[in-house]
């Protein structure tokens, strides 16, 4: 923004985590000074807003019918975010944006892909029939004794992160196995949250525990990389390179040149 556009501009902060709060306040401080700070306790306060407004807030506390609205009120955050924050959402959206630019990086730059989806363990072989080079691998994996031949597959819950759930196989017999841990510690969870609580059968809280459900019933498969970039320097580790950056509009994206690379702690083998 200009001088001139940003006289008139207030960014609206309220974060849950008061480090988050103050690192947000110092930068703005420090690199916008032209902006006015205001903190907020929870109150919505965009009817009295001044000609430029931005929420800088937890997602559920920005007013999205204000940014919808108006076209002076701005937001920190995509409103509808899955397809950015979801893997499954994000290699659907990658195969569309391959089948439409097949010159593009992210046809190599990305493992082969595919969106994996099971209500129950029963109907493993109608939902493998959605991803049959996975079945395909594994029949070929069949009588390889030699762990290093046989051709291996991630296991990843769309919505989890920091390796929350993910899981390596290369048989039936393993992935198997996998999903049945994975669903009965799902129904472990269910039945611990039911004890103690009364019995609420309103709309919201039904539509809540079905969106729950749908979210843990969701996996990408990925090929597994089994011949990784390792680098001799650092102990032949695994490692991967956490990039972070700034998305605009409809799709701007600047990249921080300061990049973090994330060391295993025990060397690859």
């Amino acid at each position: 923004m200009s001088a001139e556009s940003t006289s008139a501009a207030t960014v609206l902060i309220e974060m849950d985590e008061p480090y988050v709060q103050g690192i947000l306040q110092s930068a703005i401080g420090k690199y916008a000074p032209l902006l006015t700070v205001q903190t907020t306790n929870g109150s919505n306060t965009t009817a009295s807003a001044p000609t430029r407004l931005m929420h800088w807030r937890e997602y559920e506390k920005i007013d999205w019918d204000a940014v919808h609205r108006s076209t002076t009120v701005f937001a920190s955050a995509y409103c509808i975010r899955k397809g950015l924050i979801r893997k499954a959402q994000m290699a659907f959206n990658i195969k569309l944006f391959t089948a439409k630019n097949p010159d593009s990086i992210l046809k190599t730059g990305v493992p082969e892909t595919w969106i994996f989806e099971l209500d129950d363990v029963d109907y493993l072989d109608e939902a493998l029939m959605e991803c049959y080079e996975v079945e395909d691998g594994m029949q070929a994996n069949e009588g390889v004794v030699d762990p290093r031949l046989r051709e291996q597959f991630i296991l990843k819950p769309s919505l989890t992160g920091r390796g929350a759930g993910i899981y390596v196989f290369d048989t039936r017999e393993r992935l198997e196995s996998l999903l049945e841990k994975e669903f009965e510690s799902d129904d472990d969870d269910e039945d611990e949250d039911d004890k103690g609580e009364e019995e609420d059968d309103s709309e919201d809280a039904i539509a809540a525990s079905g969106q729950a459900i749908s979210q843990i019933r969701e996996w990408v498969i990925q090929r597994y990389i089994n011949r990784p970039l390792l680098l001799p320097m650092h102990g032949n580790r695994k490692f991967h390179i956490r990039v972070y950056v700034l998305a605009a509009g409809d799709l701007d994206v600047f990249v921080y040149r300061h990049m973090l690379a994330l060391f295993a702690p025990q060397p690859y083998t």
